[in-house]
């Protein structure tokens, strides 16, 4: 075994992590660290889940609300924030766990686009059962409208 191929599949390393009462995971690549929950500053007129902005070393970073964009109860549990960097920009999402990080098969990922509004446009990338639970995978480039957050935190900043 050479580390990138397991058998059955490509091996991909994903962040799994609470959202409610849900399991999300996102793929290690677009994770830059984890960080304990710090209040965001509040944008005016944002989105309601654009959280605020907050500044994580020296950068000025959106927050995302997972709990506000998936529609989620938010937890008593420990509160984190995954700072994420993409090809649209870097951001923090809010969790309420970050549970582990696990190496899944791209084979053991199973298609959702049936359930997105219109093909191609929707923000999980699959699903994979694990444990006998399942793990909804999030491409954080589509989960919300990279625009719209870099208007918002240009009119904070």
């Amino acid at each position: 075994m050479d580390g990138h191929k397991m058998e059955g599949g490509e091996e991909i390393k994903v962040v799994v992590f609470d959202v409610g009462e849900r399991q999300f995971g996102i793929r290690i690549d677009y994770v830059r660290e984890i960080l304990e929950h710090r209040d965001p500053t509040a944008v005016p007129d944002a989105p309601a889940w654009l959280a605020g902005i907050l500044d994580v070393a020296g950068e000025v970073l959106p927050v995302i609300s997972l709990h506000k964009r998936l529609d989620a109860e938010r937890r008593d549990a420990r509160r984190h924030l995954i700072n994420l960097t993409t090809s649209d920009g870097d951001m923090v999402f809010t969790a309420d766990e970050v549970n582990a990080i696990r190496v899944l098969r791209d084979d053991q990922i199973r298609p959702v686009e049936h359930f997105a509004e219109e093909k191609n446009d929707h923000f999980l990338e699959g699903a994979v059962s694990l444990e006998g639970k399942i793990i909804l995978l999030i491409d954080p480039r589509k989960i919300v409208d990279m625009e719209v957050v870099e208007r918002a935190t240009e009119k904070a900043s």
